[in-house]
């Protein structure tokens, strides 16, 4: 049996993984199958194969960019690569990423399967891949959304599935995500104003290998409006630096990145100044989860504020729910004496 040690994060395709065992002057052989949502070979579809190039093969490394190859009738791909492209120049795999989509059986929508992996052996079989098209509903009521969909069947002996819910903009920015299961109700005030596009990923593990798979996912527009923080003023501060507080984009509906993190910063914090007192009922932080949250009527005077998060630390992204609702006017979220932690890409105070 072959074997290929799990990459389980695309940030992992940057740094080096266990020992290879392939020949840097030879060749590598990756293949696997894929199936359709019905079980039957999926022939002629398109699969690739990302390879970042190891250091090794410098300067002869094969052109950037992913390889693509075709399914037999058999649903079978091959694909062969440069051994030295597979490692570094301390001997070390490096990661590599494979990939394939198709239409989704209503017609609307693209399913989606992919893997990553570090090659530590001349020949890489991978598991036998089948598309899932779970049909995602979404259920409203006026205080939540409940997630109905068909659940994933992984291969003998395979592990899983885990279920990971995603909402992203049409223009690209991700808004949310969380691990999930059918059933599983998500406050509407996540959502917001915002039309979303949501789906639904199943992962699996089998043999050292980690698959995703995601669904086409349907649109669902959010009904509970913007949040009192929506343009608010916002200010960023970092413990360790004599610089003022700077203005902070976190409040104005753009779900972007707020600001590259200083990691040799310890303390930071980011301040919202909703305008007047009023009772603070919930926080959606979308990226900075799980830290102190703090309320001050003057900006001066901050006391933490007692309740609980509800995040799954993946994306940082969480909600925190204050024990009972406390009077504010600013809202601070911050990290403890030590500890580095990123500024949310948006914090929505409700």
């Amino acid at each position: 049996m072959s074997w290929a040690a799990p990459l389980l994060s695309a940030a992992l395709l940057a740094c080096h993984g266990p020992p290879s065992h392939i020949d840097p002057q030879g060749d590598a052989y990756i293949s696997g199958i894929i199936e359709t949502v019905e079980g039957t070979p999926w022939a002629g579809g398109t699969v690739s194969l990302d390879v970042p190039r190891g250091s090794s093969c410098w300067p002869d490394c094969p052109p950037h960019g992913p390889m693509v190859t075709t399914t037999d009738q058999n649903g079978v791909y091959r694909f062969t690569v440069s051994g030295a492209a597979v490692q570094d120049d301390a001997g070390y795999a490096v990661g590599v990423s494979l990939h394939a989509s198709t239409p989704a059986r209503s017609g609307a929508g693209t399913l989606t399967l992919g893997t990553g992996f570090y090659p530590v052996n001349t020949t890489t079989s991978l598991p036998t891949a089948r598309f899932w098209d779970p049909v995602l509903r979404v259920e409203e009521d006026a205080e939540a959304i409940t997630l109905r969909f068909d659940q994933a069947t992984p291969p003998p002996g395979g592990s899983g599935p885990a279920y990971r819910f995603s909402a992203s903009r049409g223009t690209g920015e991700a808004t949310w995500s969380q691990a999930v299961s059918p059933g599983t109700r998500l406050d509407t005030r996540i959502f917001e104003d915002v039309t979303s596009h949501v789906a639904v990923s199943a992962r699996w593990g089998k043999d050292g290998f980690a698959f995703s798979l995601t669904g086409a996912g349907t649109q669902y527009v959010g009904t509970r409006g913007a949040p009192p923080s929506r343009g608010a003023a916002c200010k960023w501060k970092s413990g360790l630096t004599r610089e003022a507080p700077q203005p902070c984009p976190v409040t104005d509906g753009a779900f972007s990145t707020a600001r590259e993190h200083d990691p040799h910063d310890d303390v930071d914090w980011v301040a919202v100044d909703l305008g007047d007192v009023r009772p603070l009922h919930l926080l959606v932080a979308r990226g900075g989860a799980g830290q102190s949250a703090q309320a001050s009527l003057d900006g001066i005077l901050w006391l933490p504020v007692p309740g609980a998060w509800s995040d799954d630390g993946e994306d940082a992204n969480g909600v925190f729910t204050p024990y009972w609702p406390v009077p504010a006017r600013h809202v601070r979220l911050g990290g403890s004496l030590g500890s580095a932690l990123p500024v949310p890409r948006e914090l929505s105070i409700w």
